[in-house]
């Protein structure tokens, strides 16, 4: 699943904020320790100064309370008088000492008055627990609060950012690229914001332009295929009414007429989906068995190698109200594209609620499958005829408000179904 941008940013202002808590633990805990020893310094050297004021040996003196040590050493006086813990270090000397037991903060340092050696010795074993203690609770407290002014910073952040984007996103998602698109407007403080809506009507400019051309091919083209379906209309007439066509003739006349006339229709219905035009066509109740057999026939007609292969099978309410020139392009379309992909039988089944049609090949493409699956057009159909073939039939569901649906397609066949009603059979 993709994150949202809001989701990003307040994520990295997250990471962030975690990263400055820890660099401030670490820098606090550098701190509090610096601190902590000069304070220890300071209580032990003001611990000294009263040891020596109050020292009665000059080669001599030792002071203990609980693991604390205080021990003068006169100059000249012999290292061996010393006790295990202080004895062997170098003068000065200032640390702290762990070990397995306790820890201590050891101190020896020369003084002239009187002349000699002092060593301090003071168990912090206590003080440390209590202060790391201390250390981690304050340092959790401060993290959570930092926290969570990041986490709320973040979010407002975030809206104040996106707000210009969520406005930018709702003018596109209003737009209706079925009438003229508005341009979108540049009055947004960001800079970024601004070339964006820029680049965006620079688009649109030159998608209307690319829309007038083909607008004005599609006049041109209907011009130009009006012409000699005209002109053959007009030579039939005129061959009827001289009426020295023989019985014979008669049959292929007629044949010549009506395929003139259907594609005197099929032509008017391509231009109106290529201009994309929406008005109001008479729907007639078409019964669906005469139309699919008129079909089937002229497919037959056509290919002579196609005959009997196509099995028709309709229910009596098999009746729709429809522009039937759409529906015969519909019906021609489907048989002839599952005729294309099987040498085997196919079955058309006609009811009140769909057509289904049905083959036994070896299945459409998977790019096929996924633009038939598809919920809206995009891109050109590829340049097979069954491509172009499922574009038409795309194009005539959309315009009569049917639903087109790939039922199946793998390596048994191929089922397609049309519903012209809500609910599917």
């Amino acid at each position: 699943m993709k994150l949202s941008l809001a989701m990003r940013i307040q994520r990295a202002f997250f990471i962030i904020m975690a990263v400055v808590v820890l660099a401030s633990y670490f820098m606090f805990d550098r701190i509090y320790e610096q601190t902590e020893d000069l304070v220890m310094q300071a209580e032990m050297r003001k611990q000294r100064d009263g040891f020596l004021s109050e020292l009665d040996n000059p080669e001599y003196s030792e002071w203990r309370q609980d693991a604390d040590l205080m021990i003068f050493l006169g100059q000249g006086q012999a290292q061996s008088r010393l006790p295990p813990e202080v004895r062997g270090y170098p003068v000065p000397f200032l640390a702290e000492i762990e070990t397995a037991e306790k820890e201590q903060v050891v101190m020896i340092e020369r003084v002239t008055h009187p002349p000699g050696v002092l060593y301090m010795v003071r168990d912090t074993s206590a003080v440390e627990a209590l202060d790391d203690e201390l250390e981690l609770w304050l340092t959790l407290a401060i993290a959570l609060v930092m926290l969570g002014i990041g986490f709320a910073l973040a979010r407002v952040s975030v809206k104040k950012i996106l707000r210009p984007f969520e406005r930018l996103t709702s003018q596109l998602q209003a737009f209706d690229p079925k009438i003229s698109v508005p341009r979108l407007p540049q009055d947004y403080a960001e800079r970024e914001l601004q070339e964006i809506a820029s680049s965006f009507n620079r688009f649109f400019d030159k998608l209307e332009e690319h829309v007038a051309r083909e607008k004005a091919f599609v006049r041109l083209a209907s011009h130009e295929l009006r012409t000699p379906l005209a002109v053959i209309s007009g030579a039939l007439d005129v061959i009827a009414k001289r009426g020295n066509v023989s019985a014979e003739d008669r049959k292929t006349f007629n044949r010549i007429r009506k395929s003139t006339e259907d594609m005197k229709s099929d032509v008017e219905m391509l231009l109106k989906l290529a201009r994309g035009e929406n008005e109001s066509v008479p729907l007639i109740e078409v019964p669906l068995r005469e139309l699919a057999e008129l079909v089937i026939s002229d497919l037959e007609d056509e290919r002579p190698d196609w005959s009997g292969r196509t099995v028709l099978a309709a229910t009596p309410d098999a009746r729709v109200k429809a522009d039937e020139s759409l529906l015969r392009v519909l019906l021609r379309n489907l048989i002839q594209n599952a005729l294309r992909h099987t040498e085997g039988p196919v079955e058309v089944v006609l009811n009140g609620k769909a057509i289904h049609v049905r083959d036994v090949g070896g299945g459409m493409p998977a790019h096929e499958q996924a633009r038939l699956r598809s919920q809206e057009l995009r891109g050109m159909p590829s340049q097979s005829e069954s491509g172009s073939g499922l574009l038409l039939i795309r194009l005539i569901c959309e315009r009569l408000s049917w639903r087109l649906h790939l039922d199946r397609s793998d390596g048994q066949g191929t089922r397609i179904s049309v519903f012209y009603r809500h609910e599917p059979t």
